[in-house]
This record gives C-alpha cells, structure tokens and sequence, in this order.
C-alpha cells in the first residue's frame, strides 16, 4: 500500500530501553478516542486515499511494517455515544522509524488508553524463574511449564482486569522458525486495562500502574533467593504446579510468601526509572518528563489511584452519552435505512415504527428528539415521515 502524505516531514527513531540485567517495553498498545469534525479534519490532512473498509469501521488504516492501525468511524452507530476512532501500536512501533505524521496524530488528539502491555525481559532463564499469584483468588492457567505461557488473573475474561503472563521468548521464536535469538528471553509481562476515563495519553497516570506494580511478586532468578536450598526446591517445585503451595504447611506457606515479597523484582522501580523512554515519542505529563533529566520522582509520592470495574468491550454507557439501548436500536436502524442507495432522506413512518398509530409516531419524534440533541442527526417531520439527516458524529 502506497501511504499518501501532503507534508514530507523527517522521522522520528525511538531508542531502545536497555538495562545490565534487564530490557523493558511497551509490547503493545491500545488507544481510542471520540473525535470531532476538526479532529478527523486533521487526520485526513496527513493520510487520505489509503483507507480500507473493514468489518467493523468504515475506514482503517494499515501501517504493517511500522506496527500501527488505525479505524475511524465504527459502522454500528450504537458505539458513537463512546468512541468513534481505535489505535493498535504493537512492538514494531517501539522500535522504528515513525512518521512524524503519526506522532502528530497522537500529540494532537485526546487519545485515551484502554489497553498497556509492559514486559520486563531478564537474562536468566525461564526455568529458574517463578511468578508468583499476588493473591490467592486470581486465577491462573495451570500447571506453568507444561504450557507455553503462564497467565496470572483471568485471560478469558471480558471484564475489566489486570493480567500478568510470563513466557520464555526463545520457545516463541524456535516455533516460529525466526532463527532469532534472544539475549533477554525470561519475559514477564504485565496486560493493564483501563477505562476510557482512567488514563488520557497526554496526562498518564503513573500512579495507577505504579500501584498495581508493587503487588507483583516475580522472581527472575530463584537460586538468588536469601534462604536455604531445601526452600528454594520448595519454590521451584511452584513452577509445575502452583496448587502444591496449598499443600505446605501454613506457616510455611506464610514464610514463602514473605521471602517472595521481600526479594521480588522492584517493577514499579524498574517502570519509574525508564518511563520517560517508554513514552518518549509523546508529550507526557510533567511527572515523566521530569525524570529524563534524572529527576525520577519518589514512588512512594506519585499519586495514587483507585480502580473501578469496567467491560470496556461492552463499554457501559456510564462512560459517556445518554443514549439508552432504545435510542441505539433507532440510530442504527436509521443507519442501516439511509446506506441504501435508492434511499431518499424522507423515511416513512412505517419503517421506523411499524404499524401507523398517533401514539407511535409521536413515541418516535421524542426519540428522535433525544438524538437531534445529541447531534447524531438532523430531522424534520413530514406528512408521511421523517425527513432525517446523519451528522458526521453518528458516521
């Protein structure tokens, strides 16, 4: 595909996050927004003529060799009242070139992010490694090296919920068939989802991830641990079957769970030291960029946040709008009635709302109402129907 762009601009090249012992990431990114008419004006400024239809938006925008896409415009209208406009920065991103178009995109509009995948790459091997449940209740993916991949907290999940996954990189790429070798493969990732009000790009709440950071217990490196070797083997025996801790004794159980906490991984240190480089294609808040002249401010002072349940695929209409699920299945039916061709902007009674009667109609006008004030349409009522126009924020 040919990307079509009005100004050459330079680009920009990202520079890698490196460590003695560790390397740390963004592996993925997922970013939406509700644009307006000026928002989308200046998108299609920068990129015209190169959008694809797909099954879920009208138009999408594929940047595969620097890992981007980005949809616009979602055809179910029913999820305008939320958002109108997703982002999927992968791994790519982090480590190319980047059109300087691309970074005015994110600098320019108010992007929030709904999903952050942080990975924490170490030198040791996966096998001397354990991640530990952070609390009892999570669930976890089984027995963790007859899997490729051990999941703390529920995968499958489509509610609102942190993830944590840990996984040796170099299994990955044998399956594949790369031929890459990697020089960090022990990978232990943190998966943050996030509501659409809890973390704007141009204002990251570091506190939240810092926060749930801290409850992290992995231990990159088991034979490093201050104990005896007879409780090392009792550790690593977690490895195979996290249920055998259920099985130690209680106060056992208590002294395991107080040497993990003490020597586990300082991620939250390790994310407070590079985040100025994790976010360093963006304008961030002050809190990061403070700390790219050394000035890496205390954890234990940013400021923390709660948490609050949230499916944010279904996104709940708590998080913006005031349509009811009526008032959806109106404007999508109005959608779907106005993509005809043959279709005249005039639409008669009967096919908004069935069977003629006063009382239907005028059911109906209060609906339509309710839209025209949310400026999803525009509309006049006629002898024989409803004369309605889609505005640009239902499209």
């Amino acid at each position: 595909m040919i990307i079509i762009s009005k100004v050459k601009h330079p680009i920009i090249k990202p520079l890698p996050i490196l460590n003695i012992d560790y390397e740390t990431g963004i592996d993925t990114c997922y970013l939406m927004c509700k644009l307006s008419p000026k928002d989308k004006e200046f998108i299609y400024e920068r990129y015209y003529n190169v959008y694809q239809r797909t099954a879920g938006y009208r138009h999408s925008l594929f940047l595969n060799d620097i890992g981007f896409t980005m949809h616009l415009s979602p055809i179910d209208p029913k999820f305008h009242c939320h958002f109108n406009a997703t982002l999927k920065i992968h791994r790519l991103f982090f480590t190319s070139a980047i059109p300087i178009e691309i970074i005015e995109i994110l600098n320019h509009i108010d992007w929030r992010i709904i999903r952050l995948d942080i990975f924490y790459d170490f030198k040791t091997r996966v096998l001397d490694s354990l991640l530990f449940k952070h609390h009892k209740t999570l669930f976890d993916s089984g027995k963790l090296y007859e899997n490729e991949t051990f999941y703390v907290g529920n995968y499958n999940s489509k509610r609102r919920g942190h993830i944590l996954a840990h996984y040796d990189r170099q299994i990955k790429e044998q399956k594949r068939d790369t031929g890459i070798v990697h020089q960090f493969p022990n990978r232990m990732e943190t998966r943050f989802k996030f509501t659409l009000k809890e973390m704007p790009i141009h204002n990251i709440q570091h506190g939240v991830i810092l926060k749930q950071m801290k409850r992290y217990l992995f231990i990159s490196d088991i034979e490093q641990l201050n104990t005896d070797k007879w409780r090392r083997n009792r550790i690593r025996k977690l490895q195979y079957n996290f249920g055998l801790f259920s099985t130690y004794p209680e106060k056992e159980q208590k002294k395991i769970r107080e040497l993990l906490k003490l020597e586990r991984e300082p991620l939250e240190v390790m994310y407070a030291a590079n985040a100025h480089e994790l976010f360093n294609f963006m304008d961030y808040d002050k809190k990061a960029a403070s700390s790219a002249n050394g000035l890496v401010p205390p954890v234990d002072l940013l400021e923390l946040e709660t948490f609050e349940e949230f499916d944010y695929e279904e996104f709940n209409e708590k998080e913006g709008g005031t349509m009811d699920k009526q008032q959806q299945n109106l404007l999508t039916k109005i959608a779907n009635i106005l993509q005809d061709p043959l279709q005249t902007p005039l639409i008669d009674f009967e096919e908004l709302c069935g069977t003629y009667s006063r009382k239907k109609v005028n059911a109906l006008n209060d609906q339509l109402d309710i839209l025209r004030d949310e400026k999803y349409i525009n509309f006049s009522r006629e002898e024989y129907g409803f004369r309605i126009e889609l505005l640009p924020t239902a499209i």
